[in-house]
């Protein structure tokens, strides 16, 4: 695991209590959305457990998903700068040290999930994009979700305990 997805990591267990105090959620209730007790993550909050790579993308795939469907943009946006941008920022610095040398940039689960709040977090772009689906396919994403990818979620965060 390279330094800039241990360093979002790090950052989404640093923030975690303001996140899903933002989501407007209790430690129970993130709790039942990701299949494990609120003591997995009040352990979590309060730094007695490391957090995995499989949990950070269970948490980034719950709280995504909240904000999408509570069109929570703020969710979003807390999410973009507590944990993405200063790892971006910190990226970007680093690349300008490197005298110009390329290095290849790889996209995994951890930037997807990057790209999908930063949609979220940009209304404007999310409207443009909601106004280009079909509005069947729109009304049917929701579902979709909670049908698909929640309960994978689940099982990713129950495997990463």
């Amino acid at each position: 695991m390279g330094m800039a997805e241990q360093e979002k990591i790090n950052r989404m267990q640093k923030n975690l209590s303001v996140i899903r105090n933002v989501a407007r959620w209790t430690t129970e209730r993130l709790g039942e959305e990701l299949g494990v007790s609120r003591q997995t993550i009040n352990s979590l909050e309060h730094n007695k457990t490391k957090m995995t790579k499989t949990q950070y993308l269970a948490l980034r795939a719950v709280f995504n998903h909240e904000a999408m469907i509570s069109e929570n943009t703020a969710l979003a946006q807390v999410i973009q700068s507590l944990v993405d941008e200063p790892v971006e920022e910190a990226l970007s610095d680093e690349t300008e040290e490197s005298n110009g040398a390329e290095d290849e940039v790889q996209m995994d689960a951890m930037d997807g999930m990057s790209v999908a709040t930063n949609v979220l977090a940009d209304r404007k772009m999310a409207a443009a994009i909601a106004e280009a689906l079909p509005t069947a396919m729109a009304a049917a994403m929701p579902p979709l979700t909670s049908l698909v990818v929640l309960p994978i979620v689940k099982q990713m965060m129950k495997r990463g305990r």
